[in-house]
C-alpha cells in the first residue's frame, strides 16, 4: 500500500510537471505572439533567456520550421540548431514526452510540434503565416528538472514509511495482545483439553464460551471427541465380538481339522477294503472265465457223447438185426440136424455116424440159438441203457447251456462290479484328496483365527486405554 501510494504521489508530481511545461509553452508562445503583434519579435532572445532562467527549467528552445524559414528567413541562434530528436519532431510532427535519467537527476523532456491553427490562444496563426492549417511552424523544446519532484516524493515516501511503520507496529502490538487474549488463551485452553483427549480421556467435552471462529473450532473438536468416543465404543465392542468370534472359529477349525483327519483315515480304510474287494472280484472274474471255458468244454463233450450214444444205439440195432439172422440160421440148422437125425435113423447102421454128426450139429445149433438169444437180450438191454443215457444227455444239455449262460452272466456282472469298484476307488481317492485339502484349509483357518485372535486382543488392549463415559 505504501509503495502504491508513493508511486501514485510521484506520478501526480510528474503530471504536474508536465502541466507546468504546457503552461510554460503557452506563456512562451503567447509572449512571442504579442511580440509579433507589437513588432518587437527581434527581441525574442531576451524574452527566451529570461524564461530559461526560471527555476527548474534546464533549457527552453523555440525551433523554426521550414515553412517559417521560407516566409521569414532563417532564424537566430538556437532556433536553427535542432538536435536529432528535435529534427524528428519537426519532420514527423509527433510529440516527444519522456523522463530522462541523468547523473544529475531525472528530467522531464518535452518536444512539442507547433502547428498552424485558425485560433490559438485567441489569435489566428493563419493571419501571419501563409501556410495551411495543420502545417508545422516549428517546435517547442523544454527540459524541466525533476529534482524537486523526486526530493518531495522521497520525503513523502519516507514520511509515509514512518507513518506506515508506526501504524503497523501499533496494529501489530494491538493484534498481538488482542489475539493473545481473545485467541491465545482459548487456544491454550483448547490445546490442554486436546492433550487430555490425546491421552485417552474421552469422559468430557471442551467447555465453549465463545461463538467466533475459536468457538466454532471448539464445537468441531467436541464433535470430533463425540465421534471418537462412538468409534472407540464401537471398536471395543467389535474387538470383543471379534475376539469371541476368533475363538469360535478356532474351535470350529480344530473340529474341522479332527473331522477331516478322521474322514481321511476312514477313507483310507475304505479304500483298502475296496482294493481287497476288487482283488476278490478279479479272482471271481477269473474263476468265472475258467468255469465258462469248462462249461463250454462240458457242453461240447456232452454233444459228442450224445452223438456217440446215438452211434452206439445204431450199432446195437445192427447187432440185434445180425443176431436175428444168426438165430434164424441156428433154427434152420437145428431143423436140418433134426431132419438129418431122422434120415440117419432111417438109414440104420449106415447112418449112425451121420446121426452123431447131426446130433452134434443140433447141439451146436441149439447152443448158438441160446447164445444169440442171450446176446440179443443183452443188446436190447444195452440199447435201452443207451437210449436212457441219450435221454439223460438230452435233458442235461439245456442245463449245461443254462449253466454256461449263467457263468457268462456272472462273468459279465463281475466285470461290471469291477468297473464300479474302480470308479468308487477313484471317487474315494478324490474324496481323500479333498479331505487332505480340507485338513490344509482347516490348518490355515486355525492359524488365521489364532492370528485374528491376537490382533483382536491387541486392538482390545489399545481401545481399553481410552476412558469413556459410562
Amino acid at each position: 500500500m505504501t509503495i502504491y501510494t508513493t508511486m501514485t504521489q510521484k506520478s501526480i508530481a510528474i503530471e504536474q510537471a508536465r502541466e507546468f511545461a504546457e503552461g510554460i509553452e503557452q506563456i512562451t508562445l503567447a509572449g512571442l505572439t504579442s511580440m509579433m503583434m507589437t513588432n518587437t519579435i527581434d527581441q525574442r532572445e531576451i524574452f527566451l533567456s529570461q524564461i530559461n532562467k526560471s527555476s527548474n527549467i534546464k533549457y527552453l528552445k523555440i525551433l523554426r520550421g521550414e515553412e517559417v524559414n521560407k516566409q521569414f528567413g532563417a532564424g537566430k541562434g538556437s532556433e536553427m540548431n535542432p538536435d536529432k530528436d528535435e529534427k524528428s519532431v519537426l519532420n514527423t510532427g509527433k510529440l516527444i514526452n519522456r523522463i530522462v535519467e541523468t547523473d544529475t537527476g531525472n528530467h522531464l523532456e518535452i518536444i512539442n510540434p507547433i502547428k498552424a491553427a485558425r485560433n490559438y490562444l485567441g489569435r489566428p496563426c493563419l493571419g501571419c503565416h501563409n501556410v495551411q492549417e495543420g502545417a508545422i511552424l516549428g517546435a517547442f523544446s523544454v527540459k524541466i528538472s525533476l529534482e524537486n519532484v523526486d526530493a518531495r516524493a522521497d520525503d513523502f515516501t519516507l514520511k509515509l514509511y514512518l507513518i506506515g511503520f508506526s501504524l503497523f507496529l501499533f496494529l501489530t502490538l494491538g493484534i498481538f495482545y488482542s489475539s493473545r487474549y481473545f485467541i491465545g488463551r482459548p487456544l491454550q485452553y483448547m490445546v490442554s483439553e486436546i492433550k487430555r483427549v490425546s491421552e485417552g480421556d474421552l469422559t468430557r467435552q471442551i467447555h465453549n464460551r465463545s461463538t467466533d471462529e475459536i468457538g466454532r473450532l471448539i464445537m468441531t473438536v467436541n464433535h470430533m471427541i463425540s465421534s471418537l468416543e462412538n468409534t472407540v465404543k464401537l471398536t471395543r465392542n467389535s474387538s470383543e465380538d471379534l475376539n469371541s468370534l476368533s475363538e469360535s472359529v478356532k474351535s470350529i477349525s480344530e473340529l474341522m481339522q479332527d473331522s477331516a483327519q478322521d474322514q481321511a483315515q476312514l477313507l483310507a480304510e475304505k479304500l483298502k477294503l475296496l482294493e481287497s474287494i476288487g482283488h476278490n472280484i478279479t479272482e471271481n472274474a477269473d474263476l468265472a472265465g475258467k468255469s465258462g471255458k469248462i462249461a463250454s468244454q462240458v457242453s461240447e463233450s456232452a454233444t459228442d457223447t450224445n452223438e456217440a450214444v446215438s452211434a452206439t444205439i445204431r450199432a446195437m440195432n445192427e447187432i440185434v438185426e445180425k443176431i436175428s439172422i444168426v438165430q434164424e440160421i441156428a433154427e434152420q440148422t437145428n431143423l436140418l440136424a433134426l431132419n438129418a437125425t431122422i434120415e440117419a435113423a432111417r438109414a440104420g447102421e449106415y447112418g449112425r455116424g451121420f446121426a452123431v454128426v447131426a446130433s452134434e450139429v443140433g447141439k451146436l445149433a441149439e447152443t448158438s440159438s441160446t447164445a444169440s438169444k442171450e446176446i440179443g437180450d443183452m443188446a436190447k438191454s444195452s440199447i435201452e441203457i443207451a437210449r436212457n443215457a441219450g435221454e439223460m444227455l438230452k435233458n442235461l444239455m439245456p442245463r449245461i447251456s443254462e449253466t454256461k449262460t449263467s457263468i457268462e452272466e456272472v462273468s459279465s456282472s463281475t466285470r461290471t462290479q469291477l468297473t464300479e469298484v474302480t470308479e468308487i476307488k477313484n471317487f474315494i481317492n478324490s474324496m481323500q484328496n479333498e479331505s487332505q485339502n480340507s485338513v490344509k484349509i482347516a490348518n490355515d483357518l486355525a492359524q488365521s483365527s489364532q492370528k485374528l485372535a491376537g490382533q483382536s486382543s491387541e486392538l482390545l488392549n489399545l481401545v481399553s486405554e481410552f476412558q469413556l463415559k459410562e
